[in-house]
């Protein structure tokens, strides 16, 4: 029996694949449930071969018992690693889900607003080419202040159109701000600025991370070009409030359930629970920027230390991973609730089972007995 134990434990430690995590962890706790149930499987039948039962009955309801309890306990566990990991599976898909679903409602308001705002100065040909001449030209001529005048025009007429826009401008292969619908900006560098290297790559937004909400932004990318060569950019930079309002709306996955928006800084550019600008060191984000992961669904601790299920996605447009997550405690407590109710069933299942195995052991164990007596008296 001894031999029989050690080779059984062994087995199970090679062939149970469970990642044995901190007790409060529900996979580690099935896992244990598992060795609990074979443990104590095998000493029960240990105890009941070593015990000398005065008649065939009381083997009979001790040996069914025992059946009827391991299989129980057996289909409990099982019934708990099965809703555990289709729960999480499930948990994750619907994770990846609302990520993609917010991620297209967000490119769908920024390119709303892009088409608003570019429309007036690139999507007039005239208009184009004053453009393209005054990021090839020099100032201080007449024909550049009457080409300035009609592309100042333009943009001033996309920067009323809606309160979303901070200011609208143009630089040109250098970083230099030529134009702007905030006067003093004009003849700024910006060249050592992310926005310029992302118009110089291509990139059609990026975001401006601040501490304070109101100083958050995005901007919109026009890249410039002539003989698909680089010339400048249009860039569009509008408040984040609108973008904001679409990851703060409440969803019906959880009262855990969350998504935001975190920049190459490792900080949050929508709010979390944890409020404005949360510092994000999380596997999420570091598979993202550091290990350059595209997505993933994992299990991790969050900026709190909390252990949620997290879908992450990468969204190179904007240079920012997509997080979404829910409390691994929460998604927990739907199994546990439905684990109650299989435990209340297989109570009163095994109880209705030892009433039968009672009758039953009996009505074998009776006819056994009466044929025993039978026979001594015949002898």
């Amino acid at each position: 029996m001894a031999i029989f134990f050690g080779i059984s434990a062994y087995g199970l430690e090679v062939s149970l694949g469970y990642q044995r995590l901190q007790t409060s962890n529900l996979s580690s706790m099935a896992a244990l449930t598992i060795y609990a149930t074979v443990m104590f499987a095998m000493v029960t039948l240990v105890i009941t071969n070593a015990v000398r039962f005065r008649t065939i009955a009381s083997r009979l309801i001790v040996t069914f018992a025992f059946i009827t309890l391991v299989s129980a306990a057996s289909t409990l566990v099982i019934t708990a690693l099965v809703n555990l990991f289709r729960d999480r599976e499930q948990t994750f898909e619907q994770l990846k889900v609302v990520s993609e679903l917010k991620a297209e409602q967000m490119f769908a308001v920024l390119d709303n607003f892009e088409t608003n705002a570019s429309q007036p100065v690139l999507g007039d040909e005239l208009v184009q080419q004053r453009t393209l001449y005054l990021l090839e030209q020099n100032p201080g001529t007449l024909v550049y202040s009457l080409n300035y005048e009609l592309v100042d025009d333009a943009i001033k007429k996309s920067a009323a159109q809606s309160q979303e826009y901070q200011e609208i401008y143009i630089f040109d292969d250098s970083g230099k701000v030529i134009i702007s619908s905030s006067k003093q900006n004009e003849n700024q560098v910006i060249s050592g600025e992310a926005q310029f290297a992302a118009a110089a790559k291509g990139q059609k937004f990026t975001v401006v991370n601040s501490p304070f909400a109101s100083q958050q932004s995005i901007i919109i990318l026009n890249r410039i070009e002539r003989n698909g060569q680089f010339k400048g950019a249009l860039a569009i930079r509008m408040r984040s409030e609108s973008i904001r309002a679409i990851f703060e709306q409440e969803s019906a996955l959880g009262q855990t359930f969350e998504t935001y928006l975190v920049s190459s800084d490792f900080s949050s550019f929508t709010s979390t629970r944890a409020g404005q600008n949360t510092a994000v060191q999380t596997l999420a984000t570091s598979s993202t920027f550091t290990q350059k992961k595209v997505s993933g669904a994992e299990i991790y601790p969050n900026y709190g230390g909390l252990q949620v299920l997290g879908y992450y996605e990468y969204l190179p447009d904007l240079d920012v991973v997509l997080v979404s997550e829910i409390e691994q405690g929460e998604v927990a407590q739907k199994i546990l609730e439905l684990l109650f109710t299989t435990i209340s069933v297989g109570a009163f299942t095994a109880l209705m089972t030892l009433a039968i195995v009672l009758v039953i052991s009996r009505s074998i164990s009776t006819p056994i007995v009466n044929l025993a007596r039978k026979a001594v008296l015949l002898a």
